[in-house]
């Protein structure tokens, strides 16, 4: 088997995908034994494909893929008998929380109206609240009727006043926002990726839903500012993010998530999640 991987492997991806048609990322997964983003159905039928394409016998990468299937149905199964016994664990706790929910609106119902009782005024003394109203400031009445003067007049120099001063500290603030939102800009660097070796890589912008897919030799410079899905063919990179550089050393396929300057390394699960299921 490692003769023929390595004829395989020589020839790279992207002759084979060229010979072939198998999607570039599944070519990858096939000669780097990295069967989890595969299916059982697809890693068989590409296996036939190359073996007839490159007249070579693959019947051991068959045979490693094929335990690989095998133990990962075994697992799913384990997981499905633990969502079973959770799901009646589920429809207790949501009878209490019923019940509980029931309770709680019957108990708040009945303060309410019994504290409206109570807190009602049986009759209001107007002449307790002008005396205190004097005491306060013995000019209160002139105050009053200066003020109601004021305000029978649409066009008061106050209110005329009022308006531009909240017009000035609403523009001002949107200066500063905006000021601290391009400086921020500014201060990031390229997400970048670099290579020594030919490599493919997919990347998704999130933030504007564009999927792109290409093959690089040297580095790819990204929007810094934007949320990026990362899929590579090979793992044999650095990734510089806001000028600090990280070095990967993998002949799998490694994925990533980029956003606000950090980066998080995805497996295949992750990355499916974030792409609505798709592998790529």
């Amino acid at each position: 088997m490692i003769a023929e991987l390595d004829k395989l492997r020589k020839l790279g991806a992207q002759k084979i995908y060229e010979d072939t048609h198998i999607p570039l990322i599944y070519v990858q997964s096939v000669i780097h034994e990295s069967f989890e983003g595969l299916t059982k159905v697809q890693f068989l039928g590409f296996i036939s494909i190359l073996e007839r394409e490159y007249k070579i016998n693959l019947s051991a990468l068959k045979g490693k893929g094929l335990e690989y299937f095998a133990a990962e149905l075994v697992g799913e199964s384990k997981k499905s008998s633990m969502f079973v016994n959770s799901k009646k664990t589920i429809k207790f706790t949501g009878l209490y929380v019923i019940v509980a929910l029931a309770i709680f609106i019957f108990v708040s119902y009945d303060n309410f109206y019994s504290s409206s009782d109570k807190n009602t005024p049986s009759h209001l003394d107007n002449n307790a609240i002008n005396n205190a109203k004097k005491n306060m400031n013995p000019n209160a009445d002139e105050a009053v009727e200066n003020m109601d003067l004021n305000s029978t007049d649409a066009n008061s120099p106050l209110e005329e006043i009022t308006d531009v001063n909240e017009s000035l500290i609403e523009d001002k603030l949107a200066q500063e926002q905006a000021s601290v939102v391009k400086d921020d800009v500014k201060a990031l660097t390229p997400l970048t990726i670099i290579t020594e070796s030919k490599l493919w890589i997919g990347y998704i912008n999130k933030t504007d839903n564009v999927k792109t897919q290409n093959v690089i030799k040297d580095k790819l410079e990204l929007d810094p500012s934007k949320v990026w899905l990362l899929s590579l063919g090979h793992g044999m990179v650095s990734i510089e993010v806001d000028g600090i550089k990280f070095k990967y050393n993998s002949t799998k396929n490694i994925r990533f998530l980029y956003e606000n300057s950090k980066l998080t390394s995805l497996s295949v699960k992750e990355f499916k999640d974030l792409n609505d299921g798709r592998l790529w």
